[in-house]
């Protein structure tokens, strides 16, 4: 796929990408109906719910993290192994623009740490400090071809904690210490990623 010029250079200059309505929503949806259709054999009388915004069942999946986690983690990590989850990520036009993005053929592309996160509301035990997302994956010895796809699957605002992203840190190379790199800079260059009314994906 050719990446519009403007695109590429946007990526090249900022180090991430925002890219809209690349997915089908009714691949999302998918997504959505794969969780809501596992979580019947973890909450009772999830079949009652006909939509995954249904609140009712947000606050089952909270309560059952609570109170029971290790039934939490089974089904949390039946999610992670979701054909459908599987589909989404080898959608062509998903791989067609990663392939343009980072100039690799898709013979030389490959793909690790794939999930589907599930938060709680204010709870930081899974949140991570600032972090480069690099070469500790083998396929990718020299971090100069890495990219991570953030595909979200609600709609986001800020208070319930969209990604954040620091501008044209990549520039910089391998960051050890990002605490003390974040206190050296002079200039702002965090930038929240909100994603609201349409899905987006992020690069």
């Amino acid at each position: 796929m050719q990446i519009p010029k403007s695109k590429q250079n946007s990526y090249s200059e900022n180090g991430f990408l925002i890219v809209k309505n690349l997915l089908k929503k009714s691949s999302i949806k998918k997504i959505q109906k794969t969780i809501l259709n596992r979580s019947k054999f973890y909450i009772k009388n999830s079949e009652n719910y006909k939509s995954f915004y249904d609140k009712e069942f947000h606050l089952n999946l909270i309560k059952l993290k609570k109170k029971e986690p290790k039934k939490f983690g089974s089904f949390y990590e039946s999610i992670q192994k979701s054909l459908q989850l599987y589909s989404i990520i080898l959608e062509k036009k998903l791989t067609n623009y990663v392939s343009g993005l980072a100039k690799l053929s898709h013979e030389n592309i490959s793909f690790n740490g794939e999930n589907i996160r599930m938060d709680l509301p204010k709870n930081k035990l899974h949140s991570l400090d600032w972090h480069q997302d690099r070469s500790y994956y083998f396929q990718n010895r020299d971090a100069n071809k890495g990219l991570v796809c953030w595909i979200p699957l609600i709609n986001l605002k800020k208070e319930i904690g969209p990604l954040r992203v620091c501008i044209s840190s990549h520039k910089d190379g391998f960051i050890k210490n990002y605490k003390k790199y974040r206190k050296n800079k002079k200039h702002s260059f965090q930038r929240s990623v909100e994603l609201k009314k349409k899905i987006q994906n992020r690069f």
